[in-house]
């Protein structure tokens, strides 16, 4: 360790104060005094409990989620309020030092939660108060750098998924000159999952059983990459298989609201949580696809307790293609190709976030052995 570094236990260095339960008639929307729960502001107060700066952190729920306060503020009954000796320990020394203990990781239990003990048996190396606000000047104008090459890859990262859903929308919004128009139901059969006895799924088999969580487990062409249950050929209506080609999605509860579609492969049978939309004559597969991808799901379900899409809901859509399948395979084409350019520059962009979260920590580490110069 370095000349004049101490190793200690987080007790000897930081407090953890219990927060405290608001009462509702002390809360207002109008108030000036911001009241923290275990991941941010919560609620408002004209009452404050204590004074800041200080470091609200997660006691249950969002357990070990840190949120810097530097003015007035009430912490709530799930949250830890720090307090500190600052001619001993700098705040912005102690807020690098906490977020790089990772205490979200310490969470325990059916409701994640925090013990405090757990907390100051931890241990961080500490050097003097003037190499400790050195240490924070290094790391403040390094993470300013940083801040905004995230937030410039995170602009891209949006921007090269906005171009996709843009071209989609353009294409299947009013469809171009000289092509079709028709409803779902005109082109399409739609087909639902079905309910399967447990005592037939195998882990082998002829036919994948794909359930709703399965729809995440794909490549990316959108289609089905793996099912961890089969079933036998002879235990499957024929009326009950998804042919290859059909896309699919979730068509009952909070899953709608993932908006996931995905385009099967090969032949399927499915839980009744799904919905097949299978493609006739005079529709090409791969269009169809992209028509549904420019979709947003979460709009055309209904019901508020549990949202639910109904034939009723997907038969009616209207549809605009090229007459030719010809045509629409072309199409189909060209927006495949847009859709692998999208992915690996949204791969690409996601790499280089994940490569300045890296280099934030590696920066952290260095901090804290003393390699900071």
């Amino acid at each position: 360790m370095k000349a004049g570094w101490v190793e200690t236990k987080l007790a000897d260095a930081v407090t953890l104060n219990y927060g405290k339960a608001l009462a509702k008639d002390q809360r207002s929307p109008e108030g000036s005094v911001p009241v923290y729960g275990a991941n941010g502001v919560m609620d408002w107060s004209d009452h404050q409990l204590t004074e800041g700066p200080s470091l609200v952190i997660g006691r249950k729920g969002s357990a070990g989620e840190i949120t810097r306060v530097d003015g007035p503020f009430w912490p709530s009954d799930v949250t830890y309020f720090t307090s500190h000796d600052q001619n001993r320990l700098n705040f912005d020394f102690m807020h690098y030092a906490l977020s790089m203990l990772n205490l979200p990781s310490m969470a325990r239990g059916v409701k994640p939660g925090i013990n405090r003990n757990d907390v100051y048996g931890l241990t961080i190396s500490l050097p003097p108060l003037e190499e400790q606000q050195r240490i924070v000047a290094v790391l403040d104008d390094a993470f300013e750098g940083l801040a905004r090459a995230r937030a410039h890859a995170e602009a891209n990262l949006q921007n090269a998924r906005d171009l996709f859903v843009q071209e989609l929308g353009q294409i299947f919004s009013a469809g171009k000159h000289g092509w079709k128009k028709s409803t779902i139901e005109e082109l399409c059969t739609i087909r639902s999952g079905t309910t399967v006895p447990k005592s037939q799924e195998k882990p082998s088999g002829d036919v994948p059983y794909v359930k709703v969580a399965d729809m995440n487990l794909i490549e990316n062409t959108g289609g089905i990459l793996t099912s961890s249950r089969f079933l036998k050929m002879g235990d499957v209506s024929d009326r009950k298989i998804i042919p290859a080609g059909a896309t699919i999605f979730p068509k009952r509860g909070g899953a709608i609201m993932t908006n996931k579609k995905r385009k099967v492969l090969k032949d399927i049978c499915a839980d009744l949580n799904v919905m097949a939309v299978i493609p006739g004559a005079d529709i090409d597969e791969d269009f169809l696809h992209f028509f549904f991808l420019s979709l947003d799901m979460r709009k055309i379900g209904s019901g508020s307790a549990i949202p639910q899409i109904n034939n009723y809901d997907i038969y009616p859509l209207s549809l605009s293609y090229p007459p030719d399948l010809n045509q629409q395979a072309q199409v189909a084409e060209t927006l495949q190709i847009l859709r692998d350019q999208t992915i690996h520059l949204t791969e690409s962009y996601e790499i280089k976030l994940q490569d300045l979260d890296d280099l934030r920590q590696s920066l952290l580490q260095k901090a804290f052995a003393g390699e900071l110069t």
